[in-house]
């Protein structure tokens, strides 16, 4: 089958119509918290950011991955924006949206018109997964170019673009990851409340499992119930080996679950 007849332009367009707003209001909360956070960073007063840091518990900061790793500028951003802030944010997006995807068009009743057009199930299924897929790609792509942008013109040179730019290829493979997870849902289910059950469930389930195994002690080793565990901010600033296997293995799991959405949705029974 060629490519044009698996992607509908038409429908793709106007997904993209739907969706945009919300990925614009992800992209300024992200810029928000990039310009704090880099313009607050100053090697030669590292003892002022712990100082500042200490004022919480340390339970909330270990929790929330807070935890300066090196004091480079690619360590700080890496800390207190890649082990917690750009895990959280772009999740909710991949939530809302892997939603929209499909289930949400079959719960409201609009999935009857899609299919009444000339496009069959494979190629709604299809082209809502490359707009999903898409969408993920260009906001880890947004963040990437954000943050260096704003890195260079806070202080120019002092990036190091190698560890930085595998921060981001980890947080995109995390997020296709949960994006995949999140389209099997959406395909699987008819209710939108069933989708976001374990469309939202399970990588809200992870979150929290990653969080309280942050926290330490007892709780350590919760991190090895949830994929997050993957994506370890540690092991990028570090360059650990192991690391871009890691990141395949959330880029596999992401793609069987879209592979087993368009699957499941071709052929279920829908009752509209």
């Amino acid at each position: 089958m060629e490519v044009k007849k698996l992607i509908n332009p038409t429908l793709l367009k106007q997904t993209i119509k739907n969706n945009y707003k919300v990925f614009i209001v992800f992209c300024g909360i992200l810029l928000m918290y990039f310009s704090i956070m880099i313009s607050m960073y100053d090697p030669d007063t590292e003892d002022a950011i712990k100082a500042m840091m200490n004022v919480l518990p340390k339970e909330m900061t270990n929790a929330l991955n807070f935890n300066l790793l090196d004091t480079t500028l690619v360590g700080y951003m890496g800390s207190y924006l890649y082990g917690f802030l750009v895990i959280m944010f772009p999740m909710i997006y991949v939530i809302i949206i892997s939603n929209r995807m499909i289930a949400k068009h079959v719960d409201s009743g609009s999935m009857a018109y899609l299919l009444a057009t000339p496009n069959d199930r494979k190629t709604i299924a299809i082209t809502q997964m490359t707009f999903l897929i898409g969408s993920i790609f260009a906001l880890i792509l947004y963040t990437t170019l954000m943050g260096l942008g704003l890195a260079e013109g806070f202080f120019p040179g002092v990036l190091d673009k190698k560890v930085y730019f595998d921060l981001n290829l980890g947080a995109f493979a995390l997020h296709i990851a949960f994006g995949g997870i999140g389209f099997l849902s959406s395909a699987f289910f008819n209710e939108t409340k069933n989708s976001l059950a374990f469309g939202a469930g399970i990588p809200i389930f992870f979150f929290l499992v990653s969080t309280m195994a942050n926290v330490g002690g007892k709780l350590e080793n919760l991190k090895y119930g949830t994929i997050i565990s993957l994506y370890n901010n540690a092991d990028v600033l570090n360059q650990v080996k192991g690391m871009y296997l890691n990141f395949g293995i959330l880029l596999l799991i992401g793609t069987i679950c879209y592979i087993l959405g368009v699957v499941i949705f071709n052929k279920k029974d829908l009752s509209i």
